[in-house]
């Protein structure tokens, strides 16, 4: 046989330029390739043809390395690499939030369980506590100029790896933390909290110095005067019958008002300067209002008039009788508490969108995405939830609240619904990624009464049946199920159990992704060397990807005109005044025209 081998290089020099199929060069003939890929070519170009070009010849993935383990011919590999599972993007879609703190409106945010945009919060919220995690020094490491204080969350996983004790590589170092616990490990740092401690001991010798010699007692009393109103005698003074009177002495530490009667009527004396704090506490406390002066005149039909003054005690006969009528659609229903009293929120609902190359300002949060998806998943994650749902969220398409927010209603109502109106879209916290989930139709068009019980009923005589469960299907029906199922849906169906988890894995190399796990090369032993990062395994998973959406349906039109016909918080107030007598009106009218009379009157 003719073979590359058995010829020298001088005999072939004609083939390294001869691309004729039908070429009549004897000493290497021409011959079709043994894979029959239609290609012919001189006998000592075979071996290149087929471990480079040859379509029909097989070869692993170009992504082997990564961990995927298909084989197949040359020409299958583009059409390969579109759902590969070695072939992952990170989604780094960013978004920003403000603080509740900083925001320029003073707006309530009440929510309820479940609802898209405040599990948004939330998600955002548990990525942004991943910060408090990580040492200090890796925290700083993430900042740059574009966020300079609060870096991008969530961080990448290897800043949560802990050195092994065994790796001589990084020698142990010592840590210095401050008050809050901050690892300091900079040389300018320790100098900086160095000079620190030198400046309190100063401070505090300078301190006692001037405590001994007695100067900052009168400016320390005159600033507790004016902060909390009551003088440093009546602080301390609990005797009803103190004759001190009205003194002001603040060498001699005496600083004191006259002593008053409770003007509410409960019997106690004390200092002029304790009035407001004595209203806490009294029993006969009433909040003032506008019409406290008129309410002191004690003007009764018979024309007689009490002028005794200001300190008059304004008892409930006194008031005018005002009536409340409360007209409420829900039959006095107590309003549901809010979710968020349970799990509070501290960043605004409202998403910000700054682009990823700006500078941030410095109290803003920034969050990206940071999913892995395959690459035949990621065009429908971005178009889906990044460019229709989450800032459908913002602009109220997919959610509507209820006018009555700002009063603390969290009512909210789906818009959209993804493919069909038997589906809602819903937010998981396992995979902090949406998902779609099929309702049940009678909850969707809001079942009767008679229907659930009926329900209710058969649920209570099949108690003691067994309950059929999707385990105990054959093998080849959990698997025509499992192909209608998308990513995420596979995902938590492998968490149910050890059998279906079974059937998962053999699925997870045809419908899931698998990345490589990275680790710090050990060096053991007595010789220091520089290692690198080497794959110590890989790791197979189904991403959180949600099933297209190529259509949405409108659902739930009148769903607020329905709400606000049973809104706890829709309630009418009609106040209904007693009518005023005419001695009153007089007597109004004669103050109005006696302030007009005055030459401080301005018309």
């Amino acid at each position: 046989a003719v073979t590359p081998d058995n010829m020298s290089s001088d005999s072939h020099s004609h083939c390294h330029s001869c691309y004729s199929s039908t070429c009549s060069f004897t000493p290497c003939p021409i011959k079709p390739c043994r894979l029959n890929c239609q290609v012919s070519l001189h006998l000592c170009k075979q071996e290149d043809h087929e471990e480079e070009i040859c379509t029909n010849k097989e070869v692993p993935c170009i992504n082997s390395y990564h961990g995927c383990k298909d084989v197949f011919c040359r020409k299958y590999m583009a059409e390969h690499l579109s759902h590969c599972p070695a072939s992952i993007t990170i989604c780094t879609h960013t978004w920003n939030r403000w603080p509740l703190s900083f925001r320029r409106y003073n707006q309530l945010q009440y929510f309820r369980e479940g609802q898209l945009d405040y599990e948004m919060v939330l998600r955002d919220q548990r990525m942004e506590r991943q910060l408090v995690m990580i040492p200090r020094k890796v925290k700083v490491q993430l900042r740059n100029f574009l966020t300079r204080r609060f870096p991008e969350v969530p961080v990448p996983e290897y800043t949560f790896n802990k050195r092994d004790e065994d790796d001589r590589n990084a020698p142990d170092k010592v840590y210095t933390v401050d008050e809050e616990g901050n690892a300091i490990v900079d040389a300018n740092m320790k100098k900086y909290m160095k000079q620190q401690t030198l400046q309190d001991k100063a401070w505090k010798r300078d301190l006692n110095t001037k405590l001994a010699e007695n100067v900052l007692n009168r400016s320390t009393e005159a600033t507790k005067l004016q902060r909390e109103g009551i003088h440093n005698h009546c602080r301390s003074c609990v005797v009803a019958d103190c004759t001190l009177g009205k003194v002001f002495d603040p060498e001699r530490w005496r600083e004191s008002c006259t002593m008053i009667e409770c003007r509410w009527g409960c019997g106690v004396r004390y200092h002029n300067c304790k009035t407001e704090d004595h209203s806490f506490v009294c029993k006969l406390f009433r909040e003032p209002d506008d019409m406290d002066w008129l309410r002191r005149l004690q003007i009764d039909d018979g024309g007689t008039q009490d002028g005794a003054g200001g300190d008059n005690i304004d008892d409930d006969h006194s008031r005018p009788n005002i009536t409340t009528i409360f007209s409420c659609a829900g039959d006095g229903v107590v309003p549901t508490p809010p979710q968020n009293f349970k799990e509070p929120v501290y960043l605004d609902v409202n998403i910000e969108t700054i682009h990823k190359m700006h500078v941030k300002p410095v109290a803003i949060r920034s969050f990206i995405c940071g999913k892995l998806f395959r690459r035949d998943e990621i065009d429908n994650h971005l178009v889906n939830v990044h460019q229709q749902i989450i800032p459908g969220l913002s602009s109220g398409w997919f959610l509507s609240r209820c006018p009555l927010a700002y009063l603390g209603c969290s009512f909210a109502c789906e818009n959209m619904s993804p493919c069909s109106d038997r589906f809602r879209l819903k937010f998981s916290r396992a995979d902090d990624n949406f998902c779609s989930r099929l309702e049940d139709a009678e909850l969707i068009n809001g079942g009767n009464k008679t229907n659930q019980l009926k329900k209710v009923k058969a649920r209570k005589s099949n108690e003691n049946q067994p309950v059929p469960s999707l385990a105990f299907l054959p093998v080849e029906i959990l698997f025509v199920i499992s192909r209608w199922l998308d990513s995420i849906s596979l995902r938590n169906l492998s968490l149910t159990c050890k059998r279906i988890r079974e059937i998962c894995f053999s699925l997870v190399t045809v419908r899931g992704c698998v990345s490589p796990v990275w680790e710090r090369q050990r060096a053991r032993g007595q010789r220091r060397e520089k290692k690198g990062w080497v794959v110590v395994r890989h790791r197979w998973f189904f991403s959180s990807a949600m099933s297209p959406v190529l259509s949405w349906n409108r659902i739930n039109e009148s769903a607020i005109q329905k709400h606000l016909e049973n809104c706890s918080f829709n309630n009418r107030n009609v106040l209904s005044m007693p009518a005023v007598s005419k001695l009153f009106k007089e007597e109004l009218q004669a103050r109005v025209d006696k302030n007009r009379r005055s030459d401080w009157f301005t018309a």
